[in-house]
């Protein structure tokens, strides 16, 4: 069976006109990430600034809850503490998405972290239009009694477990751009020193609530990141899951 004439000639003009739009959409797509590229250039140095200013809350919050007992005033500066790094992560992940052209190298590369954005769309969503029904059958699913806090915490500890990975990877470019390397390092061991004995210090540390004096502290916290095995204290029955969580971080 043939086409009319007038048929095959409708058929072929509007093949031509679809290879044509095609080729238009093809050249405007290639524009488009030309200008993503330029743009995700200008703007990775800010998000990266934008990631540390995360961290900082990130860690701030995590020492304000687990490691002090919180008046009620303060548990709600947490929360709106907590708010905002929720709505950086995700807000730095959709920003990174929509600036590269490999958006799924990026979600297959960042599993965990697409998960966990996902997860908190949605629990976030579920809270916001009131279905706690619904969120309270996920968190039975999952086997989680307060899913959502657990979401929380794990945000806190990916972004400053990122962070730490960036900054183990890019330390050997530090040293070589300062003179004396050495002093380089010598400052690191201190800063980690002291900033794991304020965290031993804090009355979640210990088990009577009190956390370390000063001196303990500091020597049990030097032991550790010195990996020397000497203990004032017994680790074991002194110190309480978020302090000896503290000690093995600092080896």
């Amino acid at each position: 069976m043939q086409l009319p004439k007038h048929w095959k000639r409708l058929f072929i003009e509007l093949l031509v006109q679809f290879k044509q739009l095609k080729k238009r959409f093809r050249n405007w797509f290639q524009d488009v990430e030309v200008e993503l590229y330029d743009l995700n250039k200008v703007a990775e140095p800010y998000v990266h600034y934008f990631n540390f200013l995360l961290v900082i809350m990130a860690m701030a919050s995590i020492i304000a809850s687990e490691g002090f007992q919180l008046p009620e005033p303060y548990l709600s500066w947490n929360w709106y503490l907590e708010f905002g790094i929720l709505s950086g992560f995700i807000l730095t992940y959709v920003l990174r998405l929509f600036l590269t052209s490999k958006r799924w190298s990026l979600i297959r590369s960042r599993k965990f972290e697409s998960l966990l954005v996902v997860l908190l769309v949605l629990f976030g969503f579920l809270m916001l239009v009131d279905q706690h029904d619904v969120a309270i059958y996920l968190e039975d699913l999952f086997g989680l009694s307060r899913f959502m806090p657990v979401l929380v915490l794990l945000t806190k500890i990916y972004l400053i477990i990122l962070i730490v990975i960036k900054t183990i990877r890019a330390a050997p470019i530090i040293i070589s751009l300062k003179k004396k390397p050495t002093q380089l390092v010598a400052y690191s061991f201190v800063s980690v020193i002291i900033f794991g004995a304020l965290l031993l210090m804090t009355p979640s540390s210990t088990v009577d609530g009190q956390g370390l004096n000063w001196i303990d502290a500091l020597f049990t916290s030097t032991s550790a990141v010195c990996v020397t095995g000497l203990i004032v204290v017994d680790t074991a029955t002194h110190l309480t899951f978020f302090g000896q969580m503290i000690v093995l971080i600092l080896i």
